[in-house]
This record gives C-alpha cells, structure tokens and sequence, in this order.
C-alpha cells in the first residue's frame, strides 16, 4: 500500500508540461553525445535518392514532380518529407548537408521533448532530481542515432513519436494535435496510431479531438487531390509494390531490435522501478493511464510491422513505436528514489552513467565491431536473416560519408552533396542521350538525371510496381530484374508514352506476361500518361487494376532471345 505521502499534493503527478527547467547534468551529456553520435554515424540510405531525383526534377529541371519527365508516377512514401527536400534545394542546399543539419537540428527538438516529458511524468516532489532514463537510453542508442540521418523521413518521425507522448500528457494542448495530425503526411502508416490516439483522446477529454481533424484533414483531402489529379491514384506506387504479408519475417525484424538492445531486461527494469515508485506514490501521482496510452498506440503499429515483415534495413519501421514505448518509463528511475535521494545520490548516478555505457556499447549483429571503428579495414558487414544495417552504406565509397576518397573512375562518386550549380550543369550535358537504364540502386537514377530510369525491383516503376512477385527480401523483389530489362528496351525504342507497349506488342517486342496483362496494362499507362483532367482522373484512380502475371519459363526465353 501507498504510504500517507501520496496524499501530499507535491507527492502527485502534473497534468501540465514543464516547458521551462535547468537541465541536469545527465541530460547536458546525452545532448552533447547524441550530437557527436548522430553527426558521426551520419549516412545516406539508397532509397533517399529518389527524393533527390524527384526534388531535383520538380525545383531545377522543371519537369514537375515525377521521376522520370513526362511518367507521373508518386515513387516516394512521405509526401512532407518530399516537401522539405524540395524546399531545401529551392533554397540552394546540397542534400548531404541538408542530411546532416536536419539531423542534428531534429535531435536538439527530440532532447528538448524529452526532457519535457520526462519531468511532466515525475511527481513534482521528485523533479529536482533529473536522471532521465529514457533520454539516456534513447540518444546513446545507435539506432536512434543513425536514423536522425539517413536521408529519409526518420528525423521527423522521431519528432513525431515524441509529439505523441507530449499529447498523450496534455490532452487538450491544440498546437500539439495540429502538428499529430501530419503524421499521415509523414508516412502512410502513421494512420493507425493516428487513429488509436484519437479513440483515448475522445474517451479522456470527452470530445472529438477537433484540432487534429481539422489538421489531417485539410492536409489529406488537399493532397489526395493533389494526388488523383497529378498522378491519377489513390495511394502511391511503394503501396502496390510493398503490401503484403510476411508474419515470420516480421517476428525476426522485431527480435532483432529487441535482443540488440536489451528491450526485454530494460523493461523489466522499468518495472522494478514502478514497484519500488509504488511505495510512495499512486497509480494517478505515477500518470498510469498516460503511460499506458504510450504504451498502447505503439501495439497496432508493432503489429503492421511484423505482418509486412518488417525492413531490409535493421530498426527503421521500429523507429516510432520504439521511441514512444520508452517515453512511458520517463520519471520511474526518480520516483523509485524517493526514499534513496539523500544517501545514495551518487550510486543513482553512478546507475545511470552504467546504463548510458551500456547503451554505448550495443551494436547490430549484422556488424563484426562495433559502427564506431568502422574506419578500421577489419570492419565486415553481413546481412543476417535478411536484414542489413546502415553501416554497410557507410563504408562503400559510393555512399557518403567520405571516409574514403573517391575512386578516380566514379568522379560523382560523392554526389549527395552534388550543388545546384553542378546538378544543373550535369542535367544540361545529359540531354542528348536516349539511353535508358534498368537499375537496382536508386543513386544510379540520381546520378543520370537527364536519361530515363526503370528501376529494377520497381520502386519507381508502375508496371514493376504492379507485377506478383515473392518476396527475396523486405521490399525486395528479385525476380523482377528481367522484366526490368524487357521494360527498358520497349521504353528505349518507343519511349514513355502511351500505346508504347502495344507498338512493341506488334512489333513481337511485348514479352508475354505483359502481352497477357494487355488490359492492365493500358489502364496503368492511362494512369501514368493522365492528362490531369481531375474529373477523369477521379474515374481512372478509383478503376481497380490486377496484378500482372509474370511466367518464369518466358523470362528465361526471352533472355536466350536477347
């Protein structure tokens, strides 16, 4: 039972946030080593290119918002994050150090919020001592600092996660449910927590939370506009190609985050910190409902993740629900305290400068040393039940960071931070050249940016995108490489326009498992060449189109054709 200090006002929990505090010692140094973290282990993931080719053709190249000129196809998964690249080239950023500044800038907001949040979930008699476990924990941990780069989405989705805990504390905040309801902006999936957040938000405040309908909204219905009136569809191209089923692997995916840094020991120690906290405090003085809601929205997200299967890359669709689920144990470590803080304030310390070694110290399997010698030649990488880890990109030379000089023969080797100037000029000299290409990378697209790509596992091409096909990998499909081919060479020789398949079908050019999709295959080119008519796109985009079929024994004819 609780002793009678609960019932001492000071002893209770705060529906307010502590936006104004002097940061502890512990929380200086986590902001000053998550900085060295995030801005050494800084990368560039494959995928961030197509941002980059998309940015560079709607701001310098004045073909629109498309992948290749004239194919409107939405090759990308967060529309915000492809808003903010744009804006950033618009103001004439290279993208490594756009990376690189959004990185370090985000991560300065996340410790702001989680200082925030820590000291709102401690009883107010306990705030004068800050260990701030989940900070700790968080801004030392690899993951989190690899993913404030990367190139893509992660940063904001970092932010996002610690805007919902700062919600979940003050319900009724409406600056706060604005910017929750971008978060389908952000990325597809973020609906679901959307959605849950705002089941608790009626049940606690009584009413509908109105700031983030209004929010998602007029940024949806606006976009979905955007979107059937540009690009003739209802949801983007990496939905038909990514959308599937895959629980085993996804199990994986969740365990390979969770045996990497120690989530299950961690939480158990949450849990014995709530127990001791206990003895002094109650279930309302510890905010459980608030914590529980944390913890509760992160579930379903959880669940998604696994029934896709996860990622080919190690953590990045775990970022949200991981960095929310540890928000909730913020303030235990300083209510369990309670009865310590006199006498044993060092050994506290001493507690949490052991977890923040600890957290140091964690690494994937995927890596043989620990990324933080990763200059060193003994460094080996190996992808592990099918997922890699952002390491791998950081040692090729394609990639960056620089930490090894270009070869001589790839004088682009280092574009991510290729200036306007250089991404103008480059685009100006390419012009002339038809060539198309068929790819695997998507910096290849980036580095051709005047040539037609058709990207080989189809995450920018809207037949690839669309043709059934088993899963080699997350996100990766193998076994649409050869069809990759037979789409470069009809695009090479009737182009990106309509009808082009059923010239090539005339010609004996159409490999059968397009010749057999005839039908499909023309409303995924009425779908791709629209004329941005929005009542006629509104027909196209809600006409459903099957699957093409693909024949393994025609591939292989088809390639001894040449």
């Amino acid at each position: 039972m609780p002793s009678m200090q609960t019932l001492h006002p000071m002893n209770q929990g705060s529906t307010s946030l502590v936006l104004r505090f002097r940061p502890s010692t512990v929380e200086w140094v986590c902001l000053l080593l998550g900085t060295a973290l995030i801005y050494y282990y800084a990368w560039m993931m494959d995928d961030a290119y197509i941002y980059f080719r998309y940015a560079d053709n709607l701001v310098l190249h004045g073909q629109g918002l498309v992948f290749n000129a004239g194919e409107y196809v939405e090759g990308f998964s967060s529309p915000l994050w492809m808003l903010f690249i744009a804006g950033t080239r618009w103001l004439g950023l290279n993208f490594w150090d756009t990376v690189r500044i959004t990185g370090v800038l985000s991560f300065a907001a996340f410790w702001y919020m989680a200082c925030v949040a820590n000291r709102t979930l401690t009883p107010v008699s306990q705030r004068s001592l800050t260990l701030n476990i989940p900070l700790v924990y968080l801004s030392l941990n690899y993951a989190i600092a690899s993913y404030f780069t990367s190139g893509l989405e992660t940063p904001f989705i970092l932010l996002i996660a610690a805007v919902y805990a700062l919600l979940i504390l003050q319900p009724k905040n409406t600056a706060l449910q604005l910017l929750v309801g971008l978060s389908p902006m952000l990325r597809p999936e973020l609906v679901i927590p959307l959605f849950f957040l705002c089941v608790w938000l009626l049940w606690v405040n009584r009413r509908i939370p109105w700031a983030i309908v209004v929010s998602c909204g007029v940024t949806m219905t606006t976009y979905m506009l955007f979107r059937v009136w540009y690009y003739a569809d209802l949801v983007p191209l990496t939905f038909h190609l990514k959308d599937g089923q895959w629980v085993g692997q996804g199990i994986i995916y969740l365990m390979d985050t969770v045996t990497t840094y120690y989530t299950i020991p961690f939480a158990l120690l949450m849990v014995l910190l709530w127990r001791l906290a206990r003895r002094h405090y109650t279930s309302l003085g510890l905010l459980l409902d608030k914590r529980l809601a944390m913890l509760a929205i992160t579930i379903p997200v959880v669940i998604y993740v696994i029934r896709i299967g996860g990622d080919a890359r190690h953590f990045r669709y775990l970022v949200f629900p991981f960095t929310l689920a540890v928000f909730a144990a913020g303030g235990l470590a300083e209510a369990a305290a309670a009865e310590y803080l006199k006498s044993r304030r060092i050994l506290l310390l001493a507690t949490c400068a052991a977890l923040a070694v600890a957290m140091l110290s964690f690494y994937p399997a995927q890596l043989s040393v620990h990324p933080i010698k990763l200059s060193e030649a003994s460094y080996t990488h190996e992808v592990r039940d099918n997922i890699g880890d952002a390491a791998w990109y950081r040692t090729m030379t394609w990639f960056p960071p620089y930490w090894h000089e270009p070869p001589l023969d790839l004088p682009y080797a280092w574009v991510g931070a290729l200036d306007v100037s250089e991404a103008t000029s480059r685009y100006a000299a390419d012009l002339n050249d038809k060539t198309v290409y068929h790819h695997g990378w998507c910096k290849t697209g980036f580095l051709l940016p005047a040539n037609f790509v058709v990207h080989e596992l189809g995450l920018t091409s809207p037949f690839l995108a669309r043709t059934k096909m088993t899963w080699d990998r997350p996100g990766h499909k193998y076994g649409l490489i050869p069809y990759s081919d037979s789409v470069a060479r009809i695009r090479e020789r009737y182009g990106f326009v309509p009808g082009a398949f059923d010239q090539a079908a005339a010609d004996g050019m159409l490999m059968p498992w397009a010749e057999a999709s005839g039908e499909a295959v023309r409303m995924i080119e009425r779908k791709v060449f629209n004329q941005h008519d929005l009542a006629e796109n509104i027909s196209i985009a809600l006409t459903s189109i099957p699957q093409l079929i693909p024949n393994e024994a025609v591939v292989e004819a088809f390639e001894e054709r040449g």
